[in-house]
């Protein structure tokens, strides 16, 4: 901890734990920022105010985690919690070809009552794999356009092994952003079956890996598409490579806590 700063215990829940911890670290993010007026981060926000108030906000339906408000200027924020991996920018079911749904809906017809082997999970899977031929660039750059559009300002990363709380502006998503001539293509790798890197064709014969990679998947698992509960195909961007995106950010505002 710097010094001068309060200290405020900060959980880092790692991937897999359930949605409880993640709120619990989103308001230690909040506690530690109203207790640490004088970091970076506040800094930058709080302009010829003397101080900021943070609120934590989150839910299913808006994309901040908290606000912090300086003055009578409101700033949007999310949150995203990286000890190692990845983390999503987006997972929804809106949208979905309806070749995959129906392919989806005829294999649960097909295989309800059964015992579920890995048979019909490398089935499932080959469903998805197949389903990446339904989007073309255009699809791909509209569901990238829609982490641009619906994130709010601001986001930041709190990257647990360096202790750090790293701040970006979502102009800095825009690295991606293609010329008119350019298009956004698949790459797969052997055993990622239902996913596929994003890389950009560019009109000069070079291509970009974006470190982005779109995931196909069942929103509640195989085993609940045979149960009450049901289950839906959805799409998952996830950012890789966290650290290389960071480090390709100009403007960030960095925070040791």
């Amino acid at each position: 901890m710097n010094a001068g700063y309060k200290y405020t215990k900060m959980g880092y829940p790692t991937e897999g734990q359930n949605h409880h911890a993640g709120i619990k670290n989103e308001k230690d993010i909040v506690d530690f920022q109203n207790a640490n007026q004088n970091n970076a981060i506040n800094k930058h926000f709080r302009g010829a105010n003397e101080t900021t108030n943070w609120k934590h906000k989150g839910g299913t339906r808006m994309k901040e985690d908290a606000i912090c408000e300086s003055g009578e200027t409101v700033h949007k924020i999310s949150f995203k919690n990286h000890k190692s991996g990845t983390f999503d920018w987006m997972n929804t079911s809106k949208n979905i070809p309806a070749e995959i749904t129906n392919n989806v809906k005829q294999f649960k017809l097909e295989n309800d009552g059964g015992e579920i082997t890995k048979t019909l999970r490398i089935e499932l899977e080959q469903i998805f794999s197949n389903g990446f031929d339904n989007f073309d660039s255009d699809f791909i750059e509209s569901l990238l356009n829609k982490i641009i559009n619906n994130y709010p300002e601001y986001t930041i990363i709190n990257c647990a092994k360096k202790k750090e709380l790293i701040m970006i502006n979502k102009r800095e998503f825009t690295h991606f952003k293609k010329h008119p001539e350019d298009e956004f293509v698949f790459k797969s790798t052997k055993r990622a079956k239902t996913s596929r890197q994003i890389w950009l064709k560019k009109h000069d014969g070079s291509e970009l890996n974006t470190n982005l990679r779109l995931r196909m998947h069942l929103n509640n698992g195989i085993t609940a598409i045979f149960g009450k509960k049901g289950a839906v195909p959805c799409l998952k961007i996830q950012q890789d490579n966290v650290m290389s995106f960071i480090a390709s950010c100009a403007n960030k505002v960095t925070v040791r806590y």
